[in-house]
């Protein structure tokens, strides 16, 4: 999977991660889901509503009920859920692991320590962490070589099925008649 992120949709998770901080700032990302790439199209920032936000993110749940139903009427798809780390790295914690409940969907984490920070996104499927390609910019990211060798299998099969059609066909017509001299 890639996560395809426009520059101002980074530009503005970071610039609420700095707006934030010191609380872990938190938020969806809309967008559309395709093969192999999730494609941004819409940011949105909920507030943390967490006991504790230097130290968890808890969305407020009246928001985000809001913020889904609202993807869902303009037909996007929740593709991504972001917060920040203000004093660390940009990698899931054991909590961000436990916590998780959306099965393959990304999780970008913003690690605001050190002098500038960075975006890393992961998926947390029942405890299992997988590394998800981030692509930010404006082009599209190439299409994985799996998703290109999936599609040309699906091309030549196709291609063999229907050489196979014509063959079997050709094979059951009836000979033709003679034609008289």
């Amino acid at each position: 999977m890639i996560l395809w992120l426009q520059p101002d949709h980074a530009d503005q998770i970071v610039a609420q991660a700095y707006a934030d901080f010191p609380r872990e700032t938190c938020g969806l990302i809309g967008g559309l889901r395709q093969t192999s790439i999730d494609q941004a199209v819409e940011i949105i920032p909920i507030r943390n509503a967490a006991p504790a936000p230097e130290q968890a993110y808890h969305m407020d749940e009246r928001a985000l009920a809001a913020a889904l139903t609202g993807l869902e009427k303009r037909g996007l798809t929740l593709i991504g859920i972001y917060h920040s780390h203000p004093n660390g790295e940009p990698t899931p914690s054991n909590q961000d692991i436990r916590e998780a409940a959306y099965p393959d969907t990304a999780y970008l984490l913003i690690g605001m320590k050190g002098d500038a920070p960075r975006l890393g996104a992961w998926t947390i499927n029942y405890g299992a962490v997988e590394h998800v390609e981030l692509h930010i910019s404006s082009a599209p990211p190439a299409q994985p070589a799996s998703a290109r060798a999936a599609r040309a299998a699906v091309l030549i099969a196709g291609l063999i099925g229907f050489i196979f059609l014509i063959v079997v066909s050709l094979s059951l017509l009836p000979p033709a008649p003679e034609i008289p001299r």
